[in-house]
């Protein structure tokens, strides 16, 4: 995810250098062009993206709590802004490629070969969110989503807290354990559990000092899951 967020940044980030240079250089040809775009269909397209943005994180809401009702709901209504979207997006293109007089094309002139490539592919990541959000819909159908679903990314969220309040149970064995030798490493994460690995190196080894911080451990990471299940469910109840 955070790989495809930069390689967005990088994309869209050289885009506006783009036209931010194009325009310096050409700044009375883009100042006369920019007249040409109908500002309410763009300002009434910004509005349908932060609407459909506000469903969606209600969708990713609903999913967390296991309501996949609200969550097919939300899609939907998130789904029903990026038509809107389109739709405005083609009586935009429309009014250039067909009624006006000369028709505009991308090749017209620098501002518009610009206009044209950012919209449409920002358009492209529409047709594909609307693609990604099908898909969470059709799972939500099938009541996929659970807070046992999402509880291990939420350990995992909160996974240094873990390793900190392990290392602070272990204190009265810290003359015993090799200094910074600790380490928590996520192993393995599945739809409905989560593996991980804690560690540390003994300065001698003791069978039953290893057992005792065996069972300290284990006890800490059961106290640890259900204090957060337990802060979810509280996190769930109608104030």
């Amino acid at each position: 995810m955070w790989v495809f967020l930069a390689t967005e940044v990088h994309l869209f980030g050289a885009l506006f250098c783009t036209f931010a240079v194009y325009r310096w250089r050409y700044f009375e040809d883009f100042q006369q062009f920019a007249l040409s775009l109908n500002w309410r269909l763009g300002g009434l397209n910004t509005i349908v993206l932060l609407t459909s943005s506000y469903f969606m994180v209600r969708a990713v809401d609903a999913a967390q709590k296991g309501l996949n009702k609200k969550v097919n709901s939300f899609c939907n209504l998130t789904l029903l802004c990026a038509l809107t979207f389109l739709v405005v997006k083609f009586f935009e293109y429309r009014a250039k490629l067909i009624l006006h007089e000369p028709p505009i094309f991308p090749h017209s002139h620098i501002f518009y070969g610009l206009y044209f490539t950012m919209t449409g592919i920002h358009g492209l990541h529409v047709l594909l969110g609307m693609g990604a959000i099908w898909w969470l819909k059709m799972r939500a159908k099938r009541e996929e989503f659970s807070v046992t679903y999402y509880t291990p990314v939420e350990v995992v969220g909160r996974i240094e807290d873990l390793e900190q309040d392990l290392i602070h149970e272990l204190q009265e064995f810290e003359h015993l354990i090799v200094k910074d030798s600790y380490w928590l490493k996520v192993v393995d994460i599945k739809k409905d559990h989560l593996s991980f690995k804690f560690s540390y190196v003994l300065k001698q080894l003791n069978r039953d000092h290893e057992t005792q911080i065996r069972k300290k451990t284990v006890r800490k990471v059961v106290d640890f899951i259900n204090f957060r299940q337990v802060e979810q469910i509280g996190a769930d109840q109608p104030e």
